[in-house]
């Protein structure tokens, strides 16, 4: 019979206990020793965190802050371009507004930036290209169509999202997935039920609009959960200043700039410094939340919840500017926040389903094959985010309760496991000894063998 151990980090989860001492040769079952502190089961430590702090970094509680972010900075840009038409200076100062608030951050320590090779660089720049280029093309599309045909088309973004995650990463999503975003675009459409009037140009511009904006946030999500994994706010830090050079040169070549001098002589005054100026802190704080909840949840995600924002947006309008909407267009806002929840209700089965790769599974069976099975994953993306999830359920472990152990006649203390050890180990010598007199003989119930695996058997 091989030699046997007992693995008393089994018996609790993320404990981390000392190596037990080993037993003394002889000891009675009824002795009055005090067992060893080494195999006393300890408790786990207690919490290194509140809970309502980690309820307030979860997945759920970002997306809440995204829709808050996003819905202020909306109807606050709404405000502002009434009396400042300058879209281009107005993306310039939002980065400007970044730049400073990562530097500062980085400044106090808030985070750590990471040294990246020069391919990483490059693929930064071309990142931050990719960021004004689609601010770019959204922006001239709008000149070329109405806007309920924009935000139609615009809602069509996590079809391409999908495919890119196909086409890129090989993965697969079931058909309540599709059809939950078939009753997003279908609300959405019905919400900006009105004059779609639209050109092919116009046409061509916002599809494209549309693409760049599902691989951003694809190549968002792999910038922070790959191979580069950088903080939000790294990111946020090496993209600003580039994009804010480049949002300054579309405003010289649109010929911006020229309009904004004189537009200052006049009627640029300290309420409208100090208006830009909150309008800059509001969108640094939306880039934050948004490449935080993006980094937590996936693209996917991401552009869903971008659909709905369009929705609490025109419910936001309708409360603030007091506008009418048609019953059709109450309808599609219907439509469209049940095409979401029916969405967030599919993710979350998936995410505590047993083939989900984004939720650590404490394995109940001790074969070592089915507890690969659990943690098969699909591509690097689904691996980098399994590992950070096992690392914050290490932190957390006292959110997750492990599954009761099976009801025994009586319990076993450390003295008793020490103590059919110590039997254990001289039956196993006596049979050894007695084998190799007589040679093997066949398994039997012998009232002198301890239920050993009774006790320490894992389950």
């Amino acid at each position: 019979m091989p030699p046997m151990s007992i693995h008393f980090s089994s018996l609790w989860p993320f404990a981390s206990l000392p190596p037990a001492a080993p037993p003394p040769a002889t000891t009675h079952p009824s002795s009055s020793t005090t067992p060893p502190a080494s195999l006393k089961l300890r408790p786990p430590p207690p919490a290194s965190r509140p809970l309502l702090l980690a309820r307030c970094d979860s997945p759920t509680a970002w997306l809440i802050y995204y829709f808050a972010f996003n819905l202020g900075l909306t109807i606050f840009n709404k405000r502002v371009l009434l009396s400042f038409p300058f879209p281009w200076t107005l993306t310039a100062i939002h980065t400007l507004a970044g730049t400073l608030g990562t530097q500062i951050a980085h400044a106090n320590r808030l985070f750590t930036a990471a040294r990246l090779s020069r391919n990483h660089s490059l693929i930064l720049l071309a990142f931050s290209i990719l960021y004004t280029v689609n601010i770019a093309v959204s922006n001239l599309s709008l000149h070329l169509v109405t806007v309920p045909f924009h935000q139609v088309v615009r809602a069509t973004t996590p079809l391409f999202t999908i495919i890119l995650s196909i086409i890129y990463f090989n993965k697969s999503y079931p058909f309540e997935t599709y059809l939950s975003l078939f009753i997003v675009v279908l609300g959405v459409g019905l919400s900006t039920y009105g004059d779609y009037g639209w050109t092919l140009p116009g046409l061509l511009l916002t599809l494209l609009g549309t693409i760049l904006a599902s691989f951003k946030t694809v190549v968002t999500n792999i910038i922070q959960v790959g191979r580069l994994r950088l903080n939000p706010l790294d990111l946020l830090m090496r993209m600003s200043p580039l994009a804010f050079i480049q949002c300054i040169l579309y405003a010289y070549l649109t010929g911006e700039i020229q309009r904004l001098h004189l537009f200052a002589q006049d009627h640029l005054d300290r309420r409208k410094l100090l208006a830009l100026a909150i309008n800059g802190v509001i969108a640094f704080g939306l880039n934050v939340v948004s490449f935080t909840a993006n980094k937590k949840t996936s693209a996917l995600t991401m552009t869903v919840a971008a659909n709905v924002k369009q929705v609490l947006t025109i419910l936001s309008a309708i409360m603030i500017f007091k506008l009418v909407i048609s019953p059709m267009n109450l309808l599609g806002i219907l439509i469209t926040l049940i095409g979401g929840g029916y969405y967030a209700k599919i993710e979350l089965e998936r995410k505590y389903s047993s083939k989900n790769p984004d939720v650590l599974i404490i394995p109940n069976h001790h074969h070592p094959h089915h507890h690969h099975h659990h943690h098969s994953l699909d591509d690097q993306d689904d691996n980098d985010r399994h590992r950070q999830k096992t690392l914050l359920l290490q932190e957390d472990h006292h959110r997750f309760v492990p599954p009761p152990p099976e009801k025994s006649p009586a319990a076993a203390t450390p003295l008793q496991i020490n103590t059919v050890l110590s039997k254990q180990r001289s039956f196993n010598l006596s049979g050894s000894a007695r084998e190799l007199e007589e040679g093997p003989r066949p398994p039997s119930s012998a009232a002198g063998e301890p239920p050993l695996l009774n006790i320490i058997s894992p389950r």
